[in-house]
C-alpha cells in the first residue's frame, strides 16, 4: 500500500530515541486511532464504496500470480513519470465516484488532518484512492494482511513518520458488512491537526 505522498503505506520501522519521545509516540497513535475510529465509521458503511469493494473482489477473484503481475505492471507502466498520454486504469481508480468522495472527505478534515486514503478490496487491489499509489495490488503490504483477515474491529496503525513538521500515522481498518470482512482502508493523518 504505498501512497505517492510523505508517508508510504508500507508500515515504517521507527527508533524511538528516548523515553520522552516514546511517551509522544504513544500519545499521538492513541489520539489519531481515536480519530482514524470515528472518521472511517462515517462513510465505510456508504453503499457504493461496499459495493465497489464488491465488484472488484469480484473482478479479481480469478487472477493467478501471472495474472497479477501483469496488472501490477500495466498499473506501475501507467505511472512512470515520462508516460504521456491516457492512464485508463490509474484513472479507472483515481477518478471514480468513490474516490471523489474520498478526495472530499480529505479536503474537508479539520485542519487538514488526513493527508490520504485508500480503499482496498478483499484480494488487496486498489478499489478508490485520493493519491494513485506506485503499484495497483496491496495485498502483498503487512497493513492490508494485518486487517484483511482480523476482527472486525482491528486496527492497525504505523509507527510515525516525522518530518516537515508533521507527525504522520497510517491507520488500517477493515472495510465489514454485517460480520465478514470485505475490504480494508487505509487513513494516513497528520497526529498535529488532529482536533482535540
Amino acid at each position: 500500500m504505498q501512497v505517492r505522498h510523505h508517508l508510504p503505506i508500507a508500515f515504517i520501522v521507527v527508533a524511538l530515541a528516548s523515553p520522552a519521545m516514546a511517551q509522544t509516540d504513544s500519545a499521538a497513535r492513541q489520539k489519531v486511532e481515536r480519530y482514524a475510529r470515528d472518521l472511517g465509521a462515517t462513510f465505510t458503511s456508504d453503499p457504493a464504496l461496499r459495493d465497489a469493494i464488491r465488484v472488484s473482489t469480484r473482478q479479481h477473484r480469478k487472477f493467478g500470480y501471472p495474472e497479477t503481475l501483469a496488472e501490477d505492471a500495466r498499473w506501475r507502466n501507467e505511472m512512470a513519470a515520462d508516460r504521456k498520454g491516457p492512464r485508463p486504469l490509474v484513472d479507472s481508480v483515481f477518478n471514480n465516484p468513490v474516490s471523489a468522495k474520498l478526495k472530499d472527505i480529505v479536503s474537508s478534515a479539520p485542519g487538514g488532518a488526513v493527508v490520504d486514503i485508500q480503499v482496498t478490496d478483499g484480494y488487496g487491489w486498489n478499489v478508490a484512492q485520493t493519491a494513485p499509489t506506485s503499484d495497483f495490488y496491496q495485498g502483498d503490504e503487512r497493513a492490508w494482511q494485518s486487517v484483511i483477515s482480523a476482527e472486525p474491529d482491528k486496527i492497525v496503525l504505523s509507527a510515525p513518520e516525522t518530518g516537515d513538521g508533521r507527525i504522520l500515522i497510517q491507520a488500517a481498518l477493515p472495510v465489514v458488512d454485517g460480520e465478514s470482512v470485505i475490504g480494508a482502508i487505509a487513513i494516513v493523518v497528520d497526529a498535529e491537526r488532529v482536533p482535540q
